[in-house]
């Protein structure tokens, strides 16, 4: 098949339309319904000082600037109050992210329909299913599929790629911070990452390092 990413996109529309002109619900009355600070792209550069901006509510601290980034994205885009621009763009995270997860299984078995297969089983598991219909889980989502991308970058030599790809996760949801953890642990698996060297290692600390002092300093 030369699209496969094209049968992702047609499992992702088939498995979730019916979701898409739910209303916003839970986190996702304060963090966007509510939330006056995603009005404005203006309010971008602000995001990264001000762990206020994630709520409408006084004490709704919470330092995800990446993340209040795409929901001002899709306000400018969808205007106010309308749930299925933003549960569209999760969706569309999700097919990415499926295709990231089938890349990662081509590039461990080097079987393209099993690869493929993976990726459309990862998209359709129930599971997954509540970072589709629940808006303001677009964290978890986007942090994975960041964190995903840094891991499959670092496989590949792409290391200044996969170091972005995990300071931009970070920025948003700070479970992000495992990564190094996690790649750590892949080395004792089937080879999953091969041979970081030091001056990687120092990079990701430094990123590590430098987010955890953001966070004293804006809290």
């Amino acid at each position: 098949m030369k699209r496969p990413w094209l049968v992702l996109v047609v499992v992702g529309l088939g498995v979730f339309a019916n979701s898409l002109d739910n209303p916003f619900h839970f986190d996702d009355h304060h963090s966007i319904e509510y939330n006056p600070n995603i009005r404005s792209l203006d309010r971008i550069p602000g995001y990264l000082v001000d762990p206020g901006a994630f709520s409408s509510r006084p004490r709704g601290f919470m330092y995800r600037p990446l993340l209040l980034t795409t929901y001002a994205v899709d306000h400018a885009a969808w205007g106010h109050g309308e749930a299925f621009g933003y549960r569209l763009t999760n969706l569309a995270l999700h097919v990415a992210m499926s295709a990231l997860f089938a890349i990662w299984v081509h590039r461990l078995l080097r079987r393209r329909g099993l690869a493929l297969a993976a990726g459309v089983l990862f998209l359709a598991h129930p599971v997954h299913a509540e970072v589709v219909n629940y808006v303001s889980s677009r964290s978890d989502l986007l942090s994975g599929l960041l964190l995903l991308l840094a891991t499959v970058a670092l496989k590949t030599d792409r290391r200044a790629l996969g170091i972005a790809g995990y300071a931009a996760a970070l920025l948003s949801k700070s479970t992000a911070v495992t990564l190094p953890v996690l790649l750590a642990l892949s080395q004792f698996t089937r080879g999953a990452v091969d041979g970081l060297s030091r001056s990687w290692w120092a990079a990701m600390a430094a990123v590590t390092a430098g987010y955890i002092g953001v966070l004293a300093a804006t809290r």
